[in-house]
């Protein structure tokens, strides 16, 4: 089995930011603490807005598959749950490389005022180590091996920074089996069992994004639990960046940091992580737009803990904000990742009947809505809907109740709340 090149990158200390206070629900501000602000991504993907409706990632297990963590590093504390080294067969928690240590404080570092916190604060990590020995590559039979262990793990979420450097469209379905049969096994049982797999479009500066990031190209069938990441710098495109290409459907972009100019000793405005050994850096690449998502992955399914890894695919795909060209682009796809308006539900019903199966308890889709789909609900418990939805299909009650305080395409805005129970 082949290797899958890492999208390893160089590292620099920064000072640690000052301490943070609590933060109150209702008050994107109160988040937006120094240490916040010291990772310029969280304020670009709106994760304040996040925080302040009670999520942080709390009880949602992420898995990554990279050169390992450096657990001791006081990011950490709290949010390592375990893991594996397979150069080693341990349990060890290492970090040969420290591309791993540096992709996972993206997703959950703690929020505990120093240097730098992750997407999801309060997510769980758990760490595959599937590099050689050196840490500069990413063995496939030791990811494919992860993918089940991970699985096994109760694991909802993958994070996979790494990738081949030919685009996906350099391959056809029988060459991409030939070179990666088994890890293509790996994926299906993974999508098939709800897993979200997150991958980093690569860093070619190509139009197409790496194999892996476009694979549901070659095998459609793993689109339900696949999305590619495309790298942004504060308003911009960075040249080192492979665009959306033909994945563009399952695609979004998220804060990956600028270019790296020689002699220059960091990039263009830097994506700050944790280092493994225990201090920070400032980094760039596709590598840590992915953990971006994958960390507001966990919000949502925080928010929603009854969605599928295709809904929360789907919310965070239908609620990025359209950059580019107008509508799905072959540059951003569906555009910037805004995990403060995902938290607050779906934003497009694009992939048909969005189906809730909701056992219990009260949630709320608080935005506009629409889309081609219509929306089924299931399950005993009440789904709300607050915004001004115009998604063109029906509206089905099938458990549990449904109730609108703003409007949908057949029922107008109500001043006291309608509830429509299922039929008997």
């Amino acid at each position: 089995m082949p290797t899958v090149a890492a999208l390893l990158l160089s590292t620099a200390l920064v000072n640690p930011a000052a301490a943070q206070s609590p933060g109150l629900l209702t008050d994107p501000n109160s988040w937006r603490t120094p240490e916040y602000k010291a990772q310029w991504g969280l304020e670009t993907i709106r994760a304040a807005n996040a925080y302040a409706r009670g999520v942080d990632g709390t009880g949602v297990l992420v898995g990554i598959i990279d050169s390992g963590i450096f657990a001791g590093h006081s990011e950490f504390i709290g949010r390592y749950g375990g893991g594996y080294d397979y150069q080693s067969e341990t349990a060890q928690a290492i970090d040969r490389g420290g591309h791993g240590t540096m992709v996972a404080s993206v997703i959950a570092a703690n929020r505990d005022g120093k240097g730098m916190h992750g997407v999801a604060p309060g997510a769980i990590l758990i760490v595959a180590g599937a590099d050689d020995s050196q840490g500069l590559f990413i063995d496939g039979t030791f990811a494919a091996r992860a993918y089940a262990d991970l699985q096994a793990r109760g694991v909802r979420i993958i994070n996979n920074s790494y990738g081949d450097d030919r685009p996906v469209t350099a391959f056809t379905r029988d060459s991409y089996l030939s070179e990666y049969g088994s890890s293509v096994t790996a994926y299906q049982r993974a999508i098939a069992a709800g897993v979200l797999s997150i991958w980093g479009t690569a860093n070619q500066g190509l139009n197409q994004p790496s194999a892996q990031a476009g694979l549901p190209h070659l095998f459609p069938e793993l689109e339900r639990g696949w999305l590619a990441v495309t790298a942004v710098g504060p308003g911009y495109e960075p040249d080192y960046t492979n665009r959306c290409g033909v994945a563009k459907n399952w695609c979004l972009a998220a804060p990956g940091g600028g270019d790296w100019w020689f002699p220059n000793p960091y990039p263009d405005d830097p994506i700050v992580v944790a280092d493994k050994d225990g201090g920070y850096t400032k980094v760039n690449g596709t590598s840590f737009a992915a953990p971006h998502v994958s960390g507001a992955a966990a919000l949502v399914w925080q928010m929603f803990p009854f969605f599928s890894a295709d809904q929360v695919r789907q919310t965070l795909l239908g609620t990025a904000r359209d950059i580019g060209d107008p509508g799905v682009d072959e540059v951003y796809g569906y555009g910037l990742l805004d995990v403060g308006k995902a938290v607050l539900g779906p934003g497009r019903f694009d992939w048909g009947d969005f189906v809730v199966e909701q056992p219990g308890g009260v949630a709320f889709f608080e935005n506009d809505i629409v889309g081609a789909g219509g929306l089924v609900k299931r399950g005993a418990g009440e789904l709300v809907l607050t915004g001004h939805s115009t998604y063109a299909g029906a509206t089905r009650v099938e458990g549990g109740f449904l109730s609108v305080m703003g409007s949908t395409p057949r029922r107008p805005a109500l001043r006291l709340r309608a509830r429509w129970p299922a039929l008997a």
